[in-house]
Formats: C-alpha cells, sequence, structure tokens
C-alpha cells in the first residue's frame, strides 16, 4: 500500500511540474528566459561534454530560450 502512495505521489509531482511548465511556456511571455548550465569541469570527459552541450544548444533553439554554459577548467579546481 505505501509503495502505491509513493508512486502516485511522485506521478502527481511530475504531472504538475509538466502542466505547470506547459502552462508557463505557452502564456506567451515578454521576456526570453535565460538557462545557466553548469559543468562538472570542461577538460575532463569532454567528447561527453560536448554532446551534452549540443543537445542543450538544440533544445534552446527548439524552446527559444537563451543559455550559458559555465564549468571549472579542471574538476580539482575549488577555488574557481
Amino acid at each position: 500500500m505505501k509503495t502505491k502512495v509513493n508512486l502516485f505521489s511522485i506521478i502527481l509531482i511530475t504531472v504538475s511540474i509538466i502542466v505547470g511548465l506547459k502552462i508557463f511556456l505557452l502564456k506567451g511571455n515578454d521576456h526570453k528566459i535565460h538557462i545557466i548550465v553548469v559543468f562538472k569541469s570542461l577538460s575532463e570527459g569532454k567528447g561527453f561534454w560536448n554532446s551534452v552541450s549540443d543537445g542543450i544548444s538544440v533544445a534552446a533553439n527548439e524552446f527559444g530560450v537563451d543559455f550559458e554554459i559555465t564549468a571549472p577548467l579542471h574538476e580539482r579546481d575549488i577555488e574557481g
């Protein structure tokens, strides 16, 4: 029974988020959404992060939002 309640809660929250985003995106806001993406690092796993960056670019163009990608040069760079 507890598993059914948890599953129902997860489904309800997910549907609420999707419906809220659709309403927000279809509302016709005058301002453009700007999303900042923070990668783990720019040098490590470069092929993977390039693929992720390409996917972000395609999605941003599809939904009409601006995006910015930032990351430290190396994962061990904790100073910034």
